[in-house]
């Protein structure tokens, strides 16, 4: 979505089950990517992130560059029935930095312990999916858009081939 009177980009995905590692780049000034799961709401401000969707919908956010905020979709259970119709959804969240994970389930968020060894290879997976970014940048600098839109448009015929 744009917003014309802030001049700014909204995008939002949903998750319902599956892995994501990607970058995210801010665009404009107010921009603002979120990707929605099962159990949590991760908002994206210039972000290296993978999630992980269980079919449960569980969800397991790591951050490798940049900061996100978790939210979960918990209800507070200890309300009385009157105040839960007025916050039926209270949210909690969650700030991330460089480094950091954590594991969303239906009964909220929680720091995930990941061994070092898993924090190993979650950056390893960043560093090459950046050459591999840098890389497609490089060439399309190179070959121009348009033969990059044209090889673009024939891989995708030859996928859904």
């Amino acid at each position: 979505t744009y917003d014309r009177k802030i001049k700014a980009i909204g995008s939002s995905f949903k998750i319902h089950k599956g892995k994501f590692l990607g970058r995210v780049s801010k665009l404009l000034s107010g921009s603002r990517t979120s990707f929605k799961t099962p159990t949590a709401l991760v908002a994206v401000r210039g972000t290296e992130l993978s999630m992980d969707v269980a079919e449960s919908g569980d969800t397991e956010v790591y951050l490798s560059e940049g900061r996100i905020v978790v939210t979960d979709f918990v209800e507070e259970r200890a309300l009385s029935e009157d105040q839960g119709e007025l916050l039926l959804n209270l949210l909690h969240e969650l700030s991330l930095k460089k480094g950091q994970a954590v594991r969303i389930t239906s009964k909220g968020i929680t720091r995930d312990k990941k061994t070092q060894a898993q924090l190993k290879s979650a950056e390893n997976e960043f560093s090459e999916l950046r050459s591999e970014g840098d890389a497609a940048v490089q060439q399309v600098s190179v070959i121009g858009l348009d033969e990059s839109q044209a090889r673009r448009k024939k891989a995708r015929e030859e996928a859904l081939q």
